[in-house]
């Protein structure tokens, strides 16, 4: 799969607005760099078309509704794998995660703090180093969903592992019954490495979505995107056992009253939500659901 990298150079008080609008618009991972007034988005090759018309009518858009004031431009450019890979070595770097572990890239040589556990991780060709506020509060939400509840007997899928972190995760936390699924076959051999770095044995690497998972679950995670969530919420709703618990991430905060209504029809009762900046994540709880 090829791959495009988008530069947005941003004015001053419209960075959320078009980080959000590319997250909305299919990009598989964002950074935003604060400093350049810059905003890289990534898209896989298929999409650029329908992403750069939509960029443009957002702008024209902007010129409109802001008359004379600067709002974006942008730049994109194809991205060979060895220059895939190495450009996420430019935002991963060590930090906290959640309450109890440590992320550390395998380049850093960084101690860990102590009474930190480290996760080591080198996100290559698939998206997921951490740092996104989606990937943090997942993490939180598993630490309390695991804190009262026997981790050995769970079964675990980690729906759109990338780089496998959450699923990791789910390993460190006691989990020992866990799936990772991909539709990207780059994401599994990177997820596939990182597990064998972490010592994480027996997890098994799933090809495709939800519909070829070996449910129920007893506790699902998936960080994607809204549209997605809405697309799989049927599918949701019999691959989580009924009392099990289903995490979502990777949503902004505007969209809460969305996912909630997509939620209450799947007949999912919630449980806690996590909001960090312009992002969301919730757990919640299966009412219906497989036995």
């Amino acid at each position: 799969m090829s791959w495009f990298e988008l530069k947005i150079v941003v004015a001053t008080g419209f960075r959320e607005a078009v980080t959000n609008f590319v997250w909305e618009n299919g990009a598989e991972g964002v950074t935003e760099m604060e400093e350049l007034g810059q905003v890289l988005s990534y898209f896989p090759e298929e999409k650029m078309s329908a992403v750069t018309a939509a960029l443009n009518v957002y702008a024209a858009e902007l010129a409109q509704i802001f008359p004379g004031q600067k709002t974006f431009s942008f730049t994109s450019e194809k991205m060979q794998r060895t220059d895939w890979a190495d450009a996420w070595k430019k935002y991963c770097f060590p930090q906290p995660l959640g309450r109890t572990f440590y992320l550390q890239p395998t380049w850093s040589d960084q101690p860990i703090p102590p009474g930190r556990t480290p996760i080591l991780m080198d996100p290559g060709m698939a998206f997921g180093t951490g740092l996104h506020a989606s990937t943090q509060m997942c993490v939180q939400l598993l630490e309390e969903e695991l804190e009262k509840t026997s981790a050995r007997s769970i079964r675990f899928l980690d729906l759109g592992t990338g780089s496998g972190i959450l699923a990791i995760v789910a390993y460190k936390l006691g989990i020992r019954r866990i799936w990772a699924a991909d539709v990207d076959a780059d994401a599994l051999t990177v997820a596939k490495e990182n597990f064998e770095r972490n010592g994480c044995e027996g997890i098994e690497l799933v090809h495709g979505s939800l519909d070829v998972c070996p449910g129920p679950f007893d506790l699902l995670v998936a960080n994607i995107l809204l549209a997605t969530h809405v697309d799989l919420m049927a599918s949701y709703r019999t691959a989580v056992k009924r009392r099990g618990t289903l995490i979502l991430s990777g949503l902004l905060g505007v969209q809460k009253e969305a996912i909630k209504e997509s939620l209450d029809r799947a007949e999912f009762q919630p449980s806690r939500l996590y909001e960090s900046g312009e992002w969301m994540a919730c757990s919640v709880r299966a009412q219906g659901g497989a036995a």
